[in-house]
């Protein structure tokens, strides 16, 4: 059975449609469905958001700094999963999503790449540099190209 969910312009992504079927004339059919933005898997993200900032004022290396960072990390796979589980599946849950993703790896830069900055290798900082380049050319020319908010993941 084929599935491709896609999100209805007109609306904002409030509203998905689910074609569903085999793909040959008269097997398929759409349904509609409202997702909410504050549905169980968005609100697991908001949750990532919440923590990337509580590790702002944590001391890095501290029990309490690792133990938000773990929840984080964890919460960062459940996100996806519950969204899918529960059909709450949306472009602006893949926006906060990605946001998100960004938010912490913001946070790891400014906490903890200090600490290891001295130790890390010139091709690890380049690796880095050049992943963080892609996904930022990414973002430009899929807003130039799509008018959208394209992220990698």
């Amino acid at each position: 059975m084929n599935e491709s969910l896609k999100d209805d312009a007109r609306n904002d992504g409030k509203i998905k449609t689910a074609q569903i079927g085999n793909g040959q004339e008269g097997g398929s059919y759409a349904a509609s469905k409202k997702v909410s933005v504050l549905n169980p898997a968005n609100l697991i993200t908001y949750q990532r958001i919440l923590l990337s900032i509580i590790l702002l004022v944590l001391q890095p290396q501290s029990e309490s700094f690792l133990v938000v960072f773990a929840i984080a990390g964890i919460s960062d796979m459940l996100d996806g999963v519950a969204a899918r589980k529960l059909g709450c599946e949306s472009r602006a849950g893949q926006v906060l999503d990605s946001g998100a993703d960004l938010m912490l790896i913001i946070v790891m830069i400014i906490k903890v790449f200090p600490l290891y900055a001295e130790q890390l290798s010139i091709w690890v900082i380049g690796g880095a540099a050049l992943v963080a380049y892609w996904k930022i050319k990414t973002l430009i020319v899929g807003g130039i190209t799509f008018h959208r908010f394209i992220a990698m993941h």
